[in-house]
């Protein structure tokens, strides 16, 4: 969840059924299923940004800067395992500006990691340790056939729906942390 009013960025390809998008947002009482609506696709770099059908506010990630993020920088993938049991497992970012073939298409300014390790976290959060959305999970074959996993970044997500949302944007790590709306 990127915005208290329920909107949602996932994998496009996660989203095939849209008449039967629903998710699912725990509590201490098992939580609460919400129907889900399609505000806009990103087909290029396989982002979807959901409406939570409701008037209920949620918590949010605010979005990490990401332009500068350092190689190296320690991130945990969010998701959930084949049986549905939530899983956070650690890494570091790898590789940055990446360009990967996925179907005879190029997705561009992908982020390497090592912290997805499940194919069922795509789609998934990448936190930093300020608790920042640094992006969506995405799982892709690699070379020698094995799973690979990237990140669409933060600014990524930002250049793509900031028509829709005004993200809450921190300031690079080097510069004094103040909030920042971009429109």
């Amino acid at each position: 969840i990127v915005h208290p009013d329920g909107y949602v960025v996932t994998t496009l390809h996660s989203s095939a059924n849209p008449d039967q998008l629903e998710i699912h947002i725990g509590d201490a009482n098992g939580g609460s299923y919400y129907k889900t609506d399609i505000v806009k696709k990103h087909q290029a770099h396989d982002l979807v940004l959901l409406k939570i059908v409701t008037n209920d506010r949620f918590l949010y990630l605010k979005l990490a800067e990401t332009e500068t993020l350092p190689l190296h920088s320690p991130l945990t993938a969010v998701g959930k395992n084949g049986q549905g049991a939530v899983v956070a497992n650690p890494g570091v970012l790898q590789l940055s500006d990446q360009v990967r073939q996925v179907g005879g298409n190029s997705i561009t300014h992908l982020m390497q990691t090592n912290a997805l390790v499940h194919w069922e976290q795509g789609g998934g959060a990448i936190i930093n340790r300020r608790g920042e959305l640094v992006g969506v999970g995405l799982m892709l074959q690699g070379d020698q056939g094995g799973a690979e996993g990237f990140v669409v970044p933060a600014h990524v997500i930002n250049a793509h729906f900031q028509d829709v949302i005004n993200f809450s944007v921190p300031a690079p790590a080097d510069q004094p942390q103040t909030q920042t709306q971009i429109r």
